[in-house]
């Protein structure tokens, strides 16, 4: 269950912290589907992905969720549009992963012989929409937190409107709460990392709870 939070503008007490509350974060990455088939996709990316690096992460395919695993088989940059400044990354799947068996088996009926034996495996053009995400956790460190909003020092720098959720320890309470960030440096810090503001977007049951009595116990 989550509990939608309303911004506070800071007329609740906001905790500076002393010393340091490591943290995880949990960021999902959204690529954008060119193509399926029964034994990998195309996707866009705006970092290029190490060749033989596995992936895992779901495919959201005509109004669903596939959990799927691949492998990164090639790189190239995007030369469509002048150059958009990403790349087309070849996946495979991988570890007995067939998202798309279902709906290529149509397509396959449909075709004529000859433009099967073009390739491997017959193409399926995606339905707007379809992405596939991958998660990503990282180490942060909590700088300052209220209820409507934290503060903290990432090993990267995040896009505006990044989705996130974190995850931290209050004395003996856990704490998980949904996160979109509103501003990161544009330089990284002389002690390393980015500085990263967030308001938090929804909370875990019982976080809310757990983070007013943190933060009313530091007060006193």
């Amino acid at each position: 269950m989550k509990e939608r939070i309303r911004g506070d503008r800071r007329a609740k007490n906001r905790f500076e912290l002393v010393g340091t509350l490591p943290g995880t974060l949990e960021t999902w990455h959204r690529h954008t589907v060119r193509n399926l088939s029964r034994g990998g996709a195309l996707v866009e990316s705006a970092v290029p992905l190490p060749a033989g690096s596995r992936l895992s992460g779901r495919l959201l395919f005509q109004g669903s969720q596939r959990e799927v695993k691949a492998e990164v088989r090639h790189n190239e940059e995007d030369g469509g549009d002048g150059g958009t400044g990403r790349y087309l990354i070849g996946l495979v799947w991988a570890d007995g992963t067939n998202p798309v068996d279902d709906v290529v088996a149509g397509e396959m009926a449909r075709s004529v012989p000859a433009e099967i034996e073009r390739r491997q495996w017959p193409r399926v053009p995606p339905v707007s929409g379809t992405e596939m995400n991958r998660p990503e956790w990282s180490t942060v460190t909590v700088l300052d937190i209220s209820v409507s909003g934290v503060l903290f020092l990432a090993p990267e720098r995040m896009a505006l409107g990044t989705k996130a959720q974190l995850r931290l320890r209050l004395g003996d309470n856990s704490f998980v709460g949904d996160i979109e960030i509103r501003r990161s440096d544009r330089y990284q810090t002389p002690s390393g990392g980015y500085r990263i503001g967030a308001v938090f977007s929804s909370l875990a049951e019982g976080s809310r709870a757990s983070l007013e009595d943190f933060i009313g116990m530091a007060g006193r």
